[in-house]
């Protein structure tokens, strides 16, 4: 893939009733699978190599994204925008939410990008 691809996604922590997510692009160009915060700048959260992350598209993503194995880390991405249920606080860089929501009307454009993105990595080579 030469011209790489780039999306907006979500990456998700902890799961739970207070769990917490990270907004962000997840891109793959010139075999290097990266995700960059928002307003982090210029420097990648996790950058490698495609042959050196595994790449999961569990069921229970219902289509809306997938797990990254990079260096022993499991990342969870989603392709949807998550807000918080009841409200949100900003620490050490992530978004604390009670309860992640999403709209609705994203549910398609997800499924679409998740799409590109297997297609994309097996591409690749994952």
């Amino acid at each position: 893939m030469d011209e790489g691809l780039r999306s907006a996604a979500s990456l998700l922590g902890r799961l739970g009733p207070w769990g917490s997510f990270e907004r962000g692009e997840l891109t793959l160009a010139k075999g290097v699978v990266a995700f960059t915060r928002e307003g982090s700048g210029p420097d990648p959260l996790f950058s490698a190599p495609v042959e050196m992350v595994s790449v999961r598209f569990p069921r229970l993503y219902f289509g809306l994204g997938l797990q990254l194995t990079v260096e022993g880390r499991r990342h969870r991405v989603w392709f949807v925008s998550l807000r918080s249920a009841v409200g949100d606080t900003t620490m050490d860089g992530s978004t604390i939410v009670a309860g992640n929501k999403f709209y609705v009307e994203e549910i398609g454009r997800a499924r679409i990008t998740t799409r590109m993105w297997r297609s994309a990595l097996a591409e690749a080579g994952m």
